[in-house]
């Protein structure tokens, strides 16, 4: 409800000078509040209003604004107040209001997220739509599946509206926030939405995917002491759940671990039995024997407890090698690889990889694989698909050339964003980095033999569908 408060002694008109006098009649402290503000700005009694009085955001005296017509913007804020905290909304209606005591009335949530208390002084000028027009929106949405169509019928209802942080809009179905704006290249509180205004949308409800790389370099010391595995739990897990929590995030994870085994040379993998997994041997270039393997951990969660996450990631990360049936590169002896594996009848046979030499192209094939269905059995709660690569490179892998060319091509098919993260320091190159050994993408290079790809001088691309973060 409006507060009852004694009103306020009449202000000026929007514009002009007060009631009963004449401009040149005009009050010392008038003229010192004039003198601080623009031309065409008048200082008024600020009200507030619930729902129950009225359902619009500004409520306005027709009396008092008399100039002011329905449609026009006003923009509102404290004498002292940044240009980048100014509040602008449009009339809605000129109707008269009972009593005539209330001079100007914001919505009493709106008031309170821009900080103007009730009966306080705030200054009220019409702006241009074109002086006021934001230049980029941010839109958050979450628990909802919106297609590209009704986005683009939602950018069209909005033009023409006021927006500013916080403001919650529902039209053609779609419930979006207002995030962040843009007025002539700086950040603002508020903006006009107009045609040349540019939209981002961005899911708090999405399906993620982590590939996390279980190489080498994931258990060896940082320069900070811990090992990199702790810090992608410690530094990435536990802060990012933390942030999802506090922006209540309904994220739809799922964590797969990747890594590439080599098998030792004087070892014929294929007589090692299948232990836990069944062998898939391939080898390179060169005629090392190697296994990919891939393994779930956590599939379309939502997780709300980041510290029962955190334990079994470590669980899992320490019970790894076990699994894989990895040697210690220290003990790599005639002893160790005859010891059985808990009972199974594998044995201790293969060295993981370093990052640069992994499977990393393979896993983004994999999570392709399930993202390439999106339209089937689609959960309408959902917006937005992303892969997120986590390794302890520093982002340079050496990869088949055309496996590369498929990659950024069923990317682009799928419109799906690849972010990498890397647990390690930034190298004094340009990173990502691809290396592909043997020659780029060309007919001719099915036919090279094994002695000409290893002559062969190395290529290097850098992946630009791949964003990186250090």
């Amino acid at each position: 409800m409006v507060s009852e408060a004694a009103p306020p002694p009449a202000p000026p008109r929007l514009g002009g000078a007060a009631p009963g006098t004449s401009s040149s009649g005009n009050s010392a402290t008038t003229s010192s509040i004039r003198a601080s503000i623009d031309d065409s700005a008048s200082t008024y009694s600020l009200n507030v209003h619930e729902l129950s009085f009225s359902t619009s955001e500004l409520v306005i005296n027709p009396e008092i604004f008399s100039d002011v017509a329905p449609s026009d913007f006003l923009e509102i804020y404290r004498p002292s107040a940044r240009k980048d905290t100014r509040l602008v909304l449009q009339v809605d209606s000129v109707a008269p209001i009972k009593g005539g005591r209330l001079q100007i009335s914001l919505l009493k949530s709106i008031a309170e997220a821009f900080g103007l208390q009730p009966w306080s002084d705030v200054v009220v000028r019409k702006v241009d739509p074109k002086a006021a027009a934001a230049d980029f929106v941010e839109f958050t949405i979450k628990d909802q599946f919106i297609p590209r169509a009704d986005i683009l019928r939602f950018k069209r209802t909005v033009f023409g509206s006021p927006a500013f942080r916080g403001k919650a809009f529902n039209s053609v179905g779609v419930r979006a926030s207002v995030r962040e704006l843009t007025r002539h290249g700086q950040p603002a509180a508020s903006g006009i939405l107009t045609e040349k205004t540019n939209f981002i949308f961005r899911s708090r409800s999405s399906r993620i995917f982590w590939l996390v790389q279980i190489s080498v370099e994931m258990y060896e010391y940082a320069p900070t002491g811990q090992l990199y595995l702790e810090i992608f739990i410690s530094e990435f897990v536990t802060k990012l759940l933390q942030k999802w929590k506090a922006i209540q995030a309904t994220h739809s994870l799922t964590i797969a671990f990747f890594t590439r085994t080599f098998f030792l040379n004087n070892v014929d993998p294929a007589a090692c039995g299948e232990g836990i997994y069944h062998r898939a041997i391939c080898f390179t270039a060169d005629g090392r024997a190697y296994e990919d393997s891939y393994k779930i951990v956590l599939e379309n969660e939502v997780c709300t407890d980041s510290e029962k996450l955190t334990m079994q990631l470590k669980r899992e990360m320490m019970d790894f090698p076990r699994i894989m049936g990895w040697c210690r590169p220290t003990l790599m002896t005639h002893r160790t690889l005859a010891e059985p594996q808990n009972g199974v009848g594998a044995v201790n046979v293969g060295v993981p990889s370093y990052a640069a030499q992994g499977n990393f192209l393979e896993a983004i094939n994999v999570t392709l694989n399930v993202l390439e269905k999106h339209y089937m059995d689609r959960d309408l709660s959902r917006s937005g698909n992303s892969i997120v690569a986590l390794s302890a490179s520093t982002g340079v892998f050496e990869v088949d050339a055309r496996l590369a060319g498929i990659t950024k091509q069923r990317m682009m098919d799928n419109g799906i964003g690849m972010d990498m993260v890397s647990l390690s320091q930034p190298p004094l190159h340009t990173a990502p980095l691809f290396i592909y050994m043997g020659g780029t993408l060309d007919e001719e290079a099915d036919r090279r033999s094994v002695e000409a790809a290893l002559n062969a001088e190395a290529v290097y691309e850098v992946p630009h569908w791949m964003n990186l973060s250090f």
